[in-house]
């Protein structure tokens, strides 16, 4: 509350004093000041084209500009500069052939391995529900802006969407012929080509046609057997846009995109968790230090990034394609819209768990679950906008059907086994969705300076467990369905004291509804669970200053969870995965955030995030022998900054030069809903260096980067398995890398 009202105080003060602050200002001609100022980014979070400044949600959104000035190429790295927003997976932050996203905004996320159940914060590319958020990994290519918009959007979006959503919009065509071509290579053999050509094909109709291929070599060998291949990855991404005007009032858009993924697991980090006599537990500095053992008496040792003790990598692949129409048609009196879509994702995902002794090979034996998932999806939505000299109006309806089957393995891998591997058994399942909305939403005008926005969304959804068998081989004699109806929206009050200066108080409330595990390892833990709903009252501000040089957004929030779902896996005394799909219980978050951005002179830009979290769990769960009751959420440190400072050097006769430091912190975080102390992720930080090239005709660009400057080590998930093998597995960031961009525009 302190930050966000110190914030409004400056703004306000601020916007009494621009008359005499901009005669203090450098004066700038009209050319410049399209160029460094702040500018203008039109966004869609409600459904319609508005500035930014002017949409009473809290909105992180990224230009084309910014992303590529960021060397943006992976969702992980938009969450580095977007306040309490992280990204997590399998494979650390989405390299080395990862499946899988993981998507926290706000301290409000969900963890599913197989892409059974969707989570609270929505994925959408091009206006179009993302089924499978490992989508994210591969698409960040040829967009025109990305969005983040936090918090419940309950009337538009609807349904998973209790936490925010992030939104991906391509590039259109363009009036023009235009496009561009890239070039990177880097650390680990990274090899990227990048491309787009876009313009009108004939009178009435354009096309833009887009590609990105990018490819690592190994990210580990084995130091004992020089076994090779872990981490490699290859990525082939395509999209495709046809645009045709149907009459002068109509026009209709088609976009298709595929992504082709091949790769290897990295291996993870294994730490054993106990004293030398195989019974004392180890104090938490010990464990990551490497000087304690697993069970069977394995002391793995202290590994580098580039070590790894397993015999050999393990697949980690995925296909992902999407294809969807969209109709416009102005009436006159409303703009009819119309989109349909199909979705299809399927993985496979392999990864090694827990060690078991040393082999004659020099590599460990260990646990490996292998999920192979297929999804496909159909969607559906019809809208009317429409607005008058008082207010603009949206009204809707959404219909939506999935279906997803998982088939789930556990095997000991080693040389040792036929084939490699020893399989403890399998098991498969499959759940379908269907679900309808009926959505409206009213901006209306009460004063010049105030403004009411008013929305509802009833939503009716079944989803159902077509089959299911455990690996045991216990099996569900027919079929089971659990329904949810629910009422979602929200109401916001906007005061404008001036044309630059937006302040707003909202209540909204989300829905995400239940499900079952199919992949579970017993009948028992399949479920159902029951909705999540989360009722948020937030207060916001958003402020453009000192002749557009200043920028001052910020939002303070109160979230009240009910229903919190989780996966809460943990190992059973034979070394199974164990996961249950449930409702740990209730959860409350309080907190804030502020985003300042700055052009002080021509030649400076300057951002800065703040994010604060205060959040605890309120539940009965036991889980690995913790009480889950007062843990904060998982993955929702206490506070979290990202910063940017870029200067632009003094032209010269090849052109212009921008040097950018870029960096992003966060305090002590758990990683799992029991907060085990093994668990447990320590405050860190990362800073990026980039130099970056622009001809003085605007046509070639190049860049030289370092990430992760400093090489700092962290981890983006912990996992503890106690029983047979008494050890925690890892997943650690990438460390220090390079890389060099030359491109072309046209």
């Amino acid at each position: 509350m302190i930050m966000l009202g110190t914030a409004s105080a400056i703004a306000i003060s601020a916007a009494n004093a621009q008359d005499t602050a901009e005669e203090v200002l450098a004066p700038i001609d009209e050319t410049t000041d399209r160029v460094n100022r702040l500018g203008t980014i039109v966004i869609t979070a409600q459904k319609r084209e508005e500035n930014l400044q002017d949409v009473p949600i809290a909105v992180t959104a990224f230009s084309a500009d910014s992303i590529e000035k960021l060397g943006f190429d992976q969702i992980n790295q938009v969450a580095w500069q977007t306040p309490n927003f992280t990204v997590t997976g399998l494979q650390g932050e989405g390299g080395g052939g990862s499946t899988n996203a993981w998507l926290s905004l706000r301290g409000i996320s969900f963890v599913d391995f197989s892409n059974v159940n969707d989570g609270p914060v929505a994925l959408y590319i091009d206006e179009v529900f993302q089924p499978a958020q490992g989508a994210a990994l591969s698409q960040l290519f040829d967009v025109e802006r990305v969005e983040v918009l936090k918090g419940p959007q309950g009337t538009l979006f609807g349904r998973n969407t209790t936490a925010g959503l992030v939104h991906f919009i391509s590039r259109d065509p363009g009036d023009t012929l235009n496009g561009y071509v890239s070039a990177e290579v880097g650390e680990f053999d990274k090899r990227v080509l990048e491309g787009a050509i876009g313009g009108p094909v004939t009178d009435g109709l354009k096309m833009r046609l887009s590609a990105r291929y990018s490819e690592n070599g190994e990210l580990q060998t084995n130091p004992i057997t020089g076994q090779g291949g872990f981490g490699e990855s290859e990525v082939i991404a395509l999209r495709g846009t046809l645009m045709a005007d149907l009459t002068p009032d109509a026009d209709l858009t088609i976009r298709a995109n595929h992504t082709q993924s091949r790769g290897t697991t990295t291996s993870p980090v294994f730490f054993g968790i106990l004293e030398q006599d195989g019974v004392t537990n180890c104090a938490v500095g010990n464990v990551e230090a490497g000087n304690c053992y697993t069970r069977l008496g394995l002391q793995i040792p202290t590994q580098d990034f580039e070590d790894a003790y397993a015999e050999f990598p393990l697949p980690m692949n995925y296909n992902k394609s999407g294809v969807s129409a969209r109709v416009r048609w102005d009436f006159g009196w409303a703009d009819f819209t119309s989109i349909t879509s199909y979705e299809q994702y399927d993985t496979v995902t392999r990864y090694a768990t827990t060690p078991g002794a040393y082999l004659s090979t020099g590599g460990a034996s260990y646990l490996a679950p292998f999920f192979t998932a297929d999804t496909e999806a159909l969607s559906q939505e019809f809208r009317l906008n429409g607005a008058n000299e008082n207010a603009k109006w949206v009204v809707g309806a959404y219909a939506y059907k999935d279906e997803r089957k998982i088939e789930n393995t556990t095997a000991f891998v080693s040389s040792n086994f036929p084939g490699n591997e020893l399989s403890l058994g399998s098991g498969n399942g499959q759940v379908d969705t269907n679900a309808w909305a009926v959505f409206a939403q009213v901006d209306n005008e009460l004063t010049e300076k105030l403004s009411l926005v008013v929305g509802g969304r009833y939503t009716d959804e079944e989803r159902t467990l077509e089959e299911m068998m455990t690996r045991g081989g216990d099996s569900i004699a027919a079929p089971e369905s659990t329904s949810f109806s629910n009422f979602s929206g929200d109401i916001t009050l906007n005061y404008k004291p001036s044309d630059n200066i937006l302040t707003y108080a909202k209540l909204s409330r989300g829905f995400k509804s239940g499900g079952f595990a199919a992949n579970a390892t017993s009948l028992a833990a399949r479920g159902p669970a029951t909705a999540e709903n989360l009722t948020a009252w937030e207060a916001g501000l958003k402020s453009d200053l000192f002749g557009d040089r200043l920028r001052i957004n910020g939002a303070v929030f109160l979230y009240d969870f009910e229903g919190l779902q989780a996966n809460a896996g943990t190992s059973d005394q034979q070394g199974n995965i164990v996961v249950d799909f449930l409702n740990a219980g209730d959860a409350t978050v309080t907190g804030a955030e502020l985003e300042i951005t700055a052009v002080p002179t021509d030649s400076l830009y300057l951002s800065l995030g703040v994010g604060l979290l205060d959040s605890e769990i309120k539940s009965d769960l036991i889980f690995d022998g913790s009480v889950v009751n007062g843990n904060s959420l998982p993955g929702a440190p206490e506070l979290n900054a990202n910063a940017l400072i870029r200067y632009t050097l003094p032209r010269t006769s090849v052109g212009e030069f921008d040097l950018q430091l870029d960096g992003r912190y966060q305090t002590e975080t758990s990683l799992n809903i029991d907060a085990n102390p093994y668990e447990i992720q320590g405050a860190y930080g990362i800073a990026n260096l980039r130099l970056m090239w622009t001809s003085s005709d605007g046509g070639l660009n190049g860049q030289v980067f370092l990430e992760n400057l400093t090489d700092e080590t962290y981890y983006t998930n912990k996992f503890y398995s106690p029983g047979l093998f008494d050890v925690v597995f890892a997943q650690r960031n990438l460390p220090r890398t390079w890389g060099v961009r030359l491109g072309y525009k046209f």
